[in-house]
């Protein structure tokens, strides 16, 4: 979608070529950094809505990078994605410990980064979508709120004035004219359904706000989920190129007893 800024953080110049090809067509304006302090620098200025962050670099590591973006913004606010030549279980476990949403394993094919910036991107509109919204209704409270009160400042204003006349009156006029005190029974009934009305807009902003907490925690659920799964993963290719070593070793060893 157009209008989203993403941030490639790479010290190899070829892999940032590869990114900015990828994701200029796909009409993501693209931002490079060639190493830690320079990502954190960009950072820094704000409007961006992703970054791609490699775990190797000098100096400062893609773990600490992102420990450091993340005293800034959390994980909903701004999604890191790291790129990593590491195979290790615990990569994984490091990488979420450090608070990136997500990772992947170079060499990366287009498809699978692409779809990878497509879902934190489309979680990131969604929560946009939904925060607007809550604003939208708070914004909506002042003058919901100003209008029973600018009746009930006129109701109280008309018995101010009412009362001293009613007061001086005989007892048979106040007998014969009874609205003169109750003039405006209507605003009352007006005050009583705004104010109605204001508390559920209120009840409405609270329930968004429940709703979004909730997807925030599924989210996190996820994440952990996803993490605990890509670390068996992990393990289980681990086992299989064991595996495969030992076969080597054995049909090499075959080989050396048949000749």
């Amino acid at each position: 979608p157009g209008g989203w800024r993403m941030l490639s953080v790479d010290d190899d110049e070829v892999n940032q070529e590869v990114v900015t090809g990828i994701f200029g067509p796909e009409g993501l304006s693209v931002t490079v950094a060639m190493n830690g302090a320079e990502c954190l620098k960009e950072v820094e200025k704000g409007g961006f809505h992703i970054v791609l962050l490699d775990s190797m670099m000098p100096g400062m590591s893609g773990l600490e990078v992102c420990k450091q973006v993340r005293k800034r913004y959390t994980h909903l606010e701004l999604p890191i994605i790291m790129l990593t030549c590491r195979t290790a279980a615990e990569e994984a476990a490091e990488a979420i410990d450090a608070g990136c949403n997500d990772y992947v394993r170079k060499p990366f094919t287009r498809v699978e980064l692409v779809a990878r910036v497509h879902v934190h991107l489309a979680m990131m509109h969604e929560r946009m979508e939904l925060q607007a919204q809550i604003n939208g209704e708070i914004q909506q409270q002042p003058a919901k709120i100003q209008q029973p009160a600018m009746v009930q400042h006129h109701a109280t204003h008309t018995l101010a004035n009412t009362i001293p006349s009613a007061l001086e009156a005989s007892p048979s006029t106040l007998v014969a004219s009874p609205p003169a005190l109750g003039s405006r029974p209507q605003s009352a009934l007006s005050i009583g359904a705004d104010s109605e009305r204001v508390g559920t807009l209120f009840a409405e902003v609270k329930e968004l706000r429940a709703a979004l907490r909730q997807h925030e925690r599924a989210a996190r659920a996820a994440r952990a989920e996803l993490a605990a799964c890509r670390a068996k993963l992990a393990a289980a290719e681990e086992d299989a190129d064991e595996i495969w070593r030992r076969f080597g070793d054995a049909e090499s060893a075959l080989l050396d007893c048949r000749i």
